[in-house]
């Protein structure tokens, strides 16, 4: 083309060289913008002069804010998890992690909906969706990465595979669904939301207890070699 003659030599494909760490960079530095950006959104109210009447005007905003700032630090730290298993990207993935990147962006717009409008069903389904989209691009992300072993390591096992499938799954199924249950009644969606944080403790708690019990099954004959060693030994020395 063009850029070959100009240059003289074959042009790389926007699927090569991309560098992981690059795109890290650039992911952190993008969520980063957007959970500041959160924190400016919340307006002030100074038409009275009492501090108590502000602070219980900026209040509502204020829980918002650290809702929504805690969601996306879940959401930075499952984008970290998974990327830790990638060990190589092309351009599908990269093009997957900037439709995330642009979901979190939007973020500041359906957070102060929520903050101006949180007895509307429709702001809280629209908050709700935004959060939705973002965690179903980090489940998009892991599926195309891991699918065929394609960008991560060949000997990660299926099992594990599926637990990260499974541990992404969790928050955009729930922001799902509380959507709906906004329809019924916009006070029962907080309650969904909350079940992100505690659906996934538990889903770590369980995880980590069927880790321990493998270790301790696998150490069950270690220990039982090494107590027989000792009991020969102690039969030779006599």
């Amino acid at each position: 083309g063009i850029l070959r003659r100009i240059y003289g030599k074959r042009i790389a494909s926007p699927s090569r060289g991309w560098s992981v760490d690059r795109l890290l960079v650039l992911s952190d530095a993008m969520i980063a913008v957007s959970m500041t950006l959160l924190i400016a959104k919340i307006r002030l109210d100074f038409s009275s002069s009492e501090p108590l009447a502000v602070l219980a005007f900026i209040l509502p905003q204020l829980w918002v804010y650290m809702l929504s700032f805690t969601i996306v630090a879940l959401y930075w730290a499952s984008h970290h998890r998974i990327f830790q298993f990638i060990k190589k990207e092309d351009g599908r993935l990269v093009y997957l992690n900037f439709i995330f990147l642009f979901f979190i962006e939007l973020l500041p717009i359906p957070n102060l909906l929520y903050a101006n409008f949180g007895g509307q069903p429709l702001a809280i389904i629209i908050y709700a969706l935004a959060q939705f989209l973002m965690g179903l691009m980090i489940l998009l992300i892991w599926l195309y990465a891991s699918g065929r072993h394609r960008l991560i390591e060949q000997d990660l096992s299926r099992k594990e595979i599926r637990s990260q499938a499974t541990r992404s799954s969790i928050p955009p199924l729930i922001f799902l669904l509380s959507s709906g249950v906004a329809l019924i009644g916009p006070q029962y969606a907080l309650y969904f939301w909350l079940l992100v944080i505690v659906v996934q403790g538990a889903y770590l708690r369980v995880k980590h207890g069927k880790l321990h019990a493998k270790d301790a099954r696998d150490a069950a004959p270690m220990a039982t070699l090494a107590g027989s060693t000792e009991d020969a030994a102690i039969w030779d020395n006599r």
